[in-house]
């Protein structure tokens, strides 16, 4: 079901004429598609101008491309006010990370043979994402850079959770320690992370990863063996973190 709405938020995306940012507003809209639709939240695009949210089968609120949540004057107010929260902290977290993996360029490494892209690079870390194929969403990963800086290594992998990707990438870069991801419980935008500013106070949000993260040891193999995931030429486990869901 899943699948069908991002489909049809596909399918309406060619009825609107090409112009820049269109593509942006495409992603934004498929990807919160299949976020919402896993929440169990039915969803809809009207081309690319905005994203209806429906509440017992009739339009509550809507998304803009800009990542505006507004409410519609129908429905039980109570109900719509509750959806509209937890639509909203979707929304924020998935307009960020699609909208990082959109600008961002393409990392090169060496025996590297997946498209990642750089979204920061600091203190001999790195942290990148990507799209994932057939509307499977988004992945991030941090890794270590080795000496002479062609290789990455040491990968830790997350399953779209964006926030948990950004908190490692802190603590492995060196912007922040991992007593102060503890105690202070406070996430770095990434706008931040790109500024890689070490003198800059970086706060993360309060949480851990949902189980422990394991290491995945990229290691150079010929095209067709992914340097970044569980294919032949790698060491690597995949690891999935639960998102987190509402407000």
């Amino acid at each position: 079901m899943c699948t069908d709405v991002v489909s049809q938020v596909e399918r309406a995306a060619k009825f609107s004429v090409p112009r820049e940012g269109v593509k942006m507003k495409n992603k934004f809209f498929a990807e919160l598609s299949r976020r919402l639709c896993i929440d169990g939240i039915e969803s809809s695009a009207i081309e690319d101008k905005r994203l209806e949210v429906f509440l017992h089968g009739q339009p509550v609120l809507y998304v803009s491309p800009g990542n505006d949540v507004f409410m519609l004057p129908v429905g039980n107010k109570n109900e719509a006010s509750d959806l509209y929260h937890q639509v909203a902290a979707v929304a924020d977290e998935v307009y960020e990370y699609v909208e990082a993996v959109q600008n961002a360029p393409l990392l090169h490494a060496s025996g590297l043979y997946e498209d990642f892209r750089l979204l920061a690079d600091f203190g001999g870390a790195v942290l990148a994402g990507q799209e994932r194929e057939n509307g499977q969403g988004y992945q991030f990963v941090t890794w270590i850079w080795d000496y002479d800086r062609t290789e990455v290594c040491h990968g830790h992998y997350y399953e779209v959770n964006f926030q948990l990707a950004k908190k490692d990438f802190a603590v492995r870069s060196g912007l922040i320690s991992r007593a102060q991801l503890f105690a202070h419980g406070a996430v770095p935008s990434h706008r931040s992370l790109l500024g890689g500013r070490p003198g800059a106070e970086q706060r993360p949000t309060e949480g851990h990863p949902d189980r422990e993260n394991k290491d995945r040891i990229h290691r150079p193999g010929p095209p067709g063996q992914t340097g970044a995931g569980t294919g032949a030429g790698t060491t690597n486990e995949s690891v999935t973190h639960n998102i987190r869901r509402g407000p």
